[in-house]
């Protein structure tokens, strides 16, 4: 674990993200690198939110509720919702002859000192820079979604490869182009490669394919405590939610509940192949009398598609809650699992396409329904991405088969 910034009276923190789930994941990294903000110690955190990738629309909610989700669990000096034009500018200005970067750094993001730099493992422009420009900061990777890591190709397809090559080619060419000018005396551009991280701090590693031997594992405790305090104003947020699953947890009866992503809406399959598949899953959860079907959107999923899938699914349920107002549909469904259904007295199945199942089965032993299967990524998603999706499958029934093994259920001592 780092220590050397721990005894500055002042200690400056930037941390990056991508999303709520990342953003928990950063501040249990934090929390365990360098400590909660205290009034004995001078910190002064800033926080970076970035490339959202929500439809059209979408992204500023998103980023809201970010924003409100960081300032529950922490103090912040600033908060900065970094959209797209502010990245172009801030590439421009870094390629122009002459440029301070760290003076670029100030003007844009109010970053003038960094001494601990949090990142996530997916390598987008702003983080990757910051990590290349801020190299007296301690460098800390907090990885992907609950603090899980992979290499940066496993989400791509598997001719991907080829293009990684081009892209390695052109690199190679590009250092003997730079080795030449330095030969004839002419300046040379910086590295576009940022260091690897100092360190790694991680809830559950090397459970897909990259292997790390040096990591920081992070306290399961964290992410229990960070998804219960993300939930404290809920009841004003999102008053319709908070009555209607306070009012369901005292009524008999069994939770159906439907984890999305946003499939469709990154072109990897049909929205109508997507909704089918929702709808497939279903079937496999209890249906009929006395069954509530709970739809909880991905951040990044857009709303004609949830509407969809609820038009198509009521009539198999006594009851449809759909969590699609501007706080729930953004919120961790971990915060609303534990408020609601993990003390109530009615059963809850769960069937997710994502790896929100590994924190659910991990942190409260919630079993869950896992993927669509492999017939039908084969029939419904488009033949580029459909081994990959079969693969990643398999993967994350894997990874919940291993944490059944070894982990007990927890589930019954939360709701006693």
């Amino acid at each position: 674990m780092h220590t050397a910034s721990q005894t500055k009276d002042e200690l400056s923190r930037v941390v990056v993200c991508t999303g709520a789930i990342q953003l928990a994941s950063a501040i249990a990294a934090m929390w365990t690198s360098s400590g909660r903000s205290k009034t004995n110690r001078n910190y002064k955190n800033h926080l970076l939110i970035h490339d959202l990738a929500a439809p059209e629309g979408q992204g500023e909610e998103f980023a809201d509720s970010i924003r409100q989700l960081a300032e529950e669990v922490e103090t912040w000096e600033s908060i900065q919702y970094v959209q797209l034009p502010t990245i172009k500018r801030l590439q421009k200005e870094l390629r122009t002859p002459g440029t301070q970067p760290r003076q670029v750094l100030a003007d844009s993001l109010g970053v003038h000192t960094c001494d601990e730099l949090y990142c996530g493992l997916i390598e987008k422009y702003l983080p990757t820079t910051l990590r290349r420009l801020l190299t007296e900061a301690h460098q800390i990777c907090y990885g992907d979604g609950i603090s899980l890591n992979f290499s940066n190709t496993y989400y791509h397809p598997r001719d991907y490869a080829k293009w990684r090559i081009r892209k390695y080619g052109k690199r190679i060419l590009g250092l003997l182009k730079n080795k030449g000018k330095q030969l004839l005396g002419r300046p040379v551009p910086p590295s576009e490669e940022p260091p690897a991280p100092d360190e790694y701090c991680l809830l559950l590693k090397n459970l897909f394919d990259q292997k790390l031997s040096r990591v920081t594992t992070l306290n399961s405790a964290l992410f229990v405590e960070l998804f219960d305090k993300f939930a404290a104003h809920l009841p004003a947020r999102a008053p319709l939610a908070h009555a209607e699953l306070c009012q369901l947890a005292e009524q008999d009866g069994v939770n159906a509940v439907l984890l999305t992503s946003n499939f469709s809406e990154t072109g990897r399959m049909s929205l109508e192949g997507e909704v089918d598949g929702y709808l497939e899953m279903l079937k496999r959860l209890p249906q009929g009398k006395g069954a509530t079907l709970i739809i909880k959107p991905h951040p990044r999923d857009s709303y004609e598609k949830i509407e969809r899938i609820q038009q198509r699914a009521a009539s198999e349920y006594e009851r449809t809650i759909c969590l699609s107002d501007p706080w729930t549909f953004y919120l961790p469904f971990e915060s609303l699992y534990v408020r609601y259904l993990a003390g109530s007295r009615r059963e809850t199945h769960i069937a997710a396409v994502s790896s929100a199942c590994i924190s659910l089965e991990f942190l409260y032993g919630q079993r869950c329904l896992l993927g669509f299967g492999e017939e039908l990524v084969a029939r419904e998603f488009v033949p580029l991405w459909a081994p990959l999706r079969q693969v990643h499958e398999r993967d994350l029934q894997r990874i919940v088969d291993t944490i059944r093994k070894t982990k007990p259920a927890v589930t019954k001592k939360l709701a006693a």
